[in-house]
């Protein structure tokens, strides 16, 4: 009897923690989606609540798995409109080049969900 209420609090802790402590995934914000650029561009998301810093990924590649992977992590200083913190300048870029770029936001000891890739 112990062990199967230990194992039903264990169960219910994982799923109450799973819910309540689930991070929100950064938005991108711009460029829209299937934008087309010369050689560089701002990418910017919005800021995740509690969110400690974000990694960012660019790559030709949709599955994020080429030679050409940009990978970057940025420290969140502040939540300011103003602010660069969710913001990263790709230049060097290739004309013609589909780029597919990813956000997540890293919330003590913790990630969020890889945001939907856009191009």
């Amino acid at each position: 009897m112990k062990i199967s209420r230990l194992l039903l609090t264990t169960v219910c802790l994982t799923i109450i923690s799973t819910y309540l402590f689930a991070w929100n995934t950064p938005v991108h914000t711009s460029p829209s989606n299937a934008s087309t650029s010369w050689t560089g561009i701002t990418l910017d998301w919005d800021a995740v609540s509690g969110s400690e810093k974000y990694q960012l990924q660019v790559d030709t590649s949709s599955s994020f798995n080429s030679a050409v992977l940009y990978n970057v992590h940025k420290d969140y200083i502040n939540s300011s409109s103003s602010n660069d913190d969710t913001k990263e300048y790709l230049d060097n870029l290739f004309f013609g080049e589909t780029y597919y770029w990813r956000v997540r936001a890293y919330i003590t000891g913790d990630t969020s969900a890889w945001s939907t890739p856009w191009t």
